[in-house]
């Protein structure tokens, strides 16, 4: 999440949750060691032998914030350059449960359902009851 990106509160709880758990994937060293780590121009070994989940993480957080906002076609889109476990941990982070043996088209399709066709179905139900009722 870019610092412009943060507009209230809730916003900035959940920057502050995402560098939360990135720094808790660092060893733990002090913040001298930290900070002198971060700032050199050779990166200190612990960094560096940290794996990727921090960057995932942050990419994760991010699309679950935007999910969905996006169109479908853009969600879907999006969900391509995601492996498995990662579309599952986005359905968790929107509050979708799904069964942890699904493909990745399977769990694409479940996922891009609930967010976007369910929803989509119910209001042209409701629309079409609107429309339809007699007052």
């Amino acid at each position: 999440m870019a610092t412009n990106d943060i507009r209230t509160s809730h916003d900035l709880a959940e920057a502050l949750e995402v560098a939360a758990r990135a720094l808790r994937d660092f060893p733990e060293m002090s913040l001298h060691e930290l900070s002198h780590a971060l700032t050199r121009s050779q990166p200190h070994k612990a960094v560096v032998a940290r794996d990727k989940k921090p960057s995932d993480e942050f990419q994760l957080a991010d699309l679950s914030r935007r999910f969905s906002g996006l169109g479908r076609s853009e969600a879907e889109a999006e969900l391509k350059n995601l492996k498995a476990d990662a579309i599952r941990q986005l359905a968790a982070s929107l509050g979708i449960r799904m069964p942890s043996k699904l493909t990745k088209a399977e769990a694409t399709s479940m996922l891009l359902s609930q967010v976007f066709d369910i929803p989509a179905g119910h209001e042209l139900l409701r629309t079409f009851h609107r429309r339809h009722s007699t007052p």
